[in-house]
């Protein structure tokens, strides 16, 4: 289903793809199972299938990478050929597959919850953790 200028311009064998806004899936051939919603989400896009871009410009870069999640505008624009990678937020996360970003919590603090740590670039991630090394645990 395409809605907009352009979208889903170039779709010759994608199946079961989803673009709502101007060129969204605009360079689409193969991939399937998209959903594109925004001015040229997900552009670039030849052969990635089960990518989900919300916003202008969202994997505005990705050519073959699957399984992508982002939400904002021109989020997750380095992603090019990476999958599993989530950006939330105006970030443009790596091309490094299975990664998380989200934007806006670098240097944020909270008083509850599991230790969570962020680096400048907006990645997500836990420390890792193992009993032998700790002292005076209850069992």
């Amino acid at each position: 289903m395409a809605t907009g200028h352009h979208a889903l311009f170039s779709n010759t064998g994608g199946t079961q793809n989803t673009a709502n806004g101007v060129q969204a899936l605009f360079s689409n051939i193969n991939g399937s199972f998209n959903t594109a919603t925004g001015d040229s989400a997900l552009f670039s896009n030849t052969s990635g299938d089960d990518n989900t871009a919300i916003g202008h410009g969202a994997l505005f870069n990705n050519f073959t990478g699957s399984g992508n999640i982002v939400l904002g505008s021109f989020a997750g624009a380095n992603v090019e050929t990476a999958n599993n990678v989530i950006c939330i937020g105006h970030v443009e996360g790596e091309n490094v597959s299975d990664t998380c970003y989200i934007d806006n919590i670098f240097g944020a603090t909270s008083p509850r919850g599991l230790r969570v740590f962020v680096n400048s670039g907006g990645k997500l991630g836990t420390a890792t953790s193992s009993q032998r090394f700790k002292e005076e645990l209850s069992q």
